[in-house]
């Protein structure tokens, strides 16, 4: 697949051409990343997409949601998707994955829908065993709770980056390697989510106040309204929603 950009006093379009594998090209989401990063609103625009087979359609959808994720999801990257194939796009609006980005039926269209929310909201960033990263990660995940209470709920900032600071830090500490934190809001229920590479199950430790460590899943758990964890076959993920969301 290419990316052909065009710039001008609308803004960023970028034309996808061609095929694309089933999992995706990570070069070609790095690129519109980027373009995200920059430019806050882009254009994508399958008008000349030229192939609509089930492996471009799933690898299409991968590089479009990896590229919001790696600019720090909405606001911060807003990505319009310009179908005018109406096929394709009823297609694309049946995919949970791809709730993420907003779909136009033309370029015009998806310059003046730039400002849309998403029906469903997601951004994730790879946290190193460092503290400026932690410290980074922590602001990035505070930017996202306010920017997305801005719906008809909201969240305590403080109380979500705790949760947040607290997975993070477990999975720092039992992994010895970077870890992946995924935030998500879908409708009302907002998920932070880390997923690193060791299998080792979390342990919720019996409370003991003269303890100077391993209260983190104490903490996750009172912030909370659920919390869990998924196995994988390369490590694991642990997931929290936190609790407080009230409406505004």
């Amino acid at each position: 697949m290419r990316l052909v950009a065009h710039t001008g006093p609308g803004g960023v379009r970028v034309e996808l051409r061609g095929r694309v594998a089933a999992d995706g090209d990570g070069e070609l989401s790095s690129v519109l990343g980027v373009l995200l990063q920059e430019h806050g609103c882009v254009v994508a625009d399958l008008g000349r997409l030229g192939s609509t087979d089930p492996d471009t359609v799933t690898g299409l959808v991968l590089v479009l949601v990896d590229a919001v994720d790696a600019a720090g999801g909405w606001p911060a990257a807003r990505l319009v998707v310009s179908c005018p194939d109406p096929d394709l796009r009823a297609t694309l609006a049946g995919l949970p994955a791809l709730t993420g980005v907003v779909l136009a039926t033309s370029a015009e269209q998806a310059r003046r829908r730039c400002g849309e929310r998403p029906v469903r909201l997601s951004a994730q960033w790879t946290v190193d065993d460092e503290p400026s990263s932690l410290a980074r990660a922590r602001q990035v995940v505070a930017r996202c709770a306010r920017a997305w209470s801005a719906g008809g709920r909201r969240w305590d900032v403080d109380d979500v980056v705790m949760v947040a600071n607290e997975l993070v830090t477990n999975a720092l500490e039992h992994a010895r390697s970077s870890a992946l934190l995924r935030m998500t809001l879908d409708g009302d229920v907002l998920e932070v989510a880390v997923r690193d590479s060791s299998p080792r199950p979390p342990s919720l430790r019996p409370h003991d106040v003269r303890a100077a460590r391993g209260r983190g899943l104490q903490v996750v758990q009172a912030l909370s309204d659920r919390w869990g964890w998924t196995p994988h076959d390369d490590g694991k993920v642990v997931w929290a929603r936190p609790s407080g969301a009230v409406p505004v």
